[in-house]
C-alpha cells in the first residue's frame, strides 16, 4: 500500500475518510497514524477522530504552513461532524471567554458582538460536553501528548466560572463593575510590582528592568579600580548607567544633558538640531511627547532631568575647591 504523497491535501483527505492506517506528504510535514493525524511533528496533534464519527481539530496554528493544514483537514473532514479545539476544550475556551469579558466594558458598538460570542461558544462547549458523555469520552492525548480531560465535571470551578458568566450576560452591569474592579485591581497590582522594580534599580540592586521606557542612575565602577588607579579625577570612575544596562560616559551624558538644555526641552527644536547626534554607540532619532528617542531607547524628559540634577551634585561634591 502507497504511504507517501506528494502533497498534504492528499493526506489529509486519507486520514479524514480513513481510507488506510497511515500516511505521510513527501515533505513529512503532515501525516498521520491510525486516528491521530500530525503537523510538524508528534508535538501538535492537528485531529483525532472521536468515538461516535466526530472528528476533533486543533485550530490553534503556530505557523503558516500549520494553519494551511487545518484548512485541509476541516475541508477534508466537512462530512463529518466538526469540533475545533478553540471551541469545546475548557482550556481554551475559558481564557477565550474571559478575555472578551474584559473587553465588554470598553465596548462602544461591539458590546452586543462579544456577549453573543461568549454565548456561541457555551453553547459550543455544551454540545461538545453532550456529545463525549454520549460517546463515554472522558480524556484523549493532545498537544505536547498531553492527557487532557474532555469530559468536565460540572463540579469543577472552571466549569461554574463558565456558567457564572454566561447567566450574568442577562446583567451585564453586575458583569462589567466585576470586571472594572478585577482590572483596578491587576493595574494596582501591576504598578506595585512595577515600583518595586524601579525601587531595587534606584537602589543599585539590579541592572536591567522592563519598561516601555529607560531609567537613568549615576553610578561608580567598584568592579574596575584596579585600572583606575591612574586616572587623574575621581569623577572619571563614574558613568551613567540605563535600565537596560547601558554603559554611558560621564562625558557623553553631560554633553547631551547639555545640549536639551540649551534647546529649552523643546520638541520641536531638539528634532530639528538634536536629530541624527550621537551618543555613544546610539543615534538620538527624535523628541515626542516629552522623550528621546536614542536607537531603540526611549528616555523620558524627567528622568533626564533627574540624573542632571545627580550630576550637578556629584561634580560640585569632585570639584576640588582652589
Amino acid at each position: 500500500m502507497r504511504r507517501v504523497y506528494s502533497n498534504s491535501a492528499e493526506v489529509m483527505h486519507l486520514f479524514a475518510n480513513k481510507t488506510q492506517s497511515d500516511a505521510t506528504n513527501q515533505s513529512r510535514n503532515a501525516f498521520f497514524n491510525n486516528n491521530a493525524l500530525y503537523s510538524y511533528g508528534y508535538h501538535y496533534k492537528l485531529a483525532e477522530h472521536l468515538k461516535g464519527g466526530a472528528i476533533l481539530i486543533n485550530d490553534i496554528g503556530y505557523s503558516v504552513t500549520t494553519s494551511k493544514h487545518i484548512g485541509q483537514i476541516g475541508w477534508a473532514s466537512r462530512h463529518k461532524t466538526q469540533f475545533f479545539s478553540s471551541k469545546v476544550l475548557i482550556n481554551e475556551v475559558l481564557p477565550t471567554i474571559e478575555n472578551l469579558v474584559y473587553k465588554i466594558p470598553r465596548a462602544r458598538t461591539k458590546k452586543a458582538d462579544y456577549i453573543q460570542e461568549i454565548k456561541n461558544l457555551f453553547n459550543s462547549f455544551e454540545v461538545f460536553q453532550q456529545y463525549a458523555k454520549e460517546n463515554k469520552i472522558t480524556k484523549i492525548k493532545w498537544s505536547n501528548s498531553n492527557v487532557i480531560k474532555v469530559k468536565i465535571d460540572k463540579r469543577s470551578k472552571e466549569y461554574k466560572r463558565l456558567c457564572y458568566i454566561v447567566e450574568t450576560l442577562d446583567n451585564i452591569d453586575i458583569l462589567e463593575s466585576e470586571v472594572k474592579e478585577s482590572q483596578r485591581k491587576k493595574a494596582k497590582k501591576e504598578k506595585a510590582k512595577q515600583n518595586k522594580l524601579i525601587k531595587n534599580y534606584r537602589d543599585g540592586k539590579s541592572n536591567f528592568v522592563r519598561l516601555d521606557y529607560d531609567l537613568l542612575s549615576l553610578r561608580y565602577d567598584n568592579e574596575n579600580l584596579h585600572n583606575l588607579e591612574n586616572t587623574p579625577f575621581e569623577k572619571e570612575r563614574y558613568f551613567i548607567h540605563t535600565s537596560q544596562n547601558v554603559k554611558i560616559s560621564l562625558e557623553e551624558g553631560q554633553n547631551a544633558i547639555k545640549w536639551l538644555e540649551f534647546w529649552e526641552w523643546n520638541e520641536e527644536k531638539i528634532n530639528e538640531n538634536l536629530r541624527g547626534q550621537k551618543i555613544g554607540y546610539y543615534t538620538i532619532t527624535k523628541a515626542k511627547n516629552k522623550a528621546l528617542y536614542i536607537g531603540c531607547h526611549k528616555i523620558k524628559f524627567s528622568e533626564i532631568q533627574r540624573l542632571a540634577k545627580d550630576l550637578k551634585k556629584v561634580i560640585k561634591l569632585l570639584t576640588p575647591i582652589n
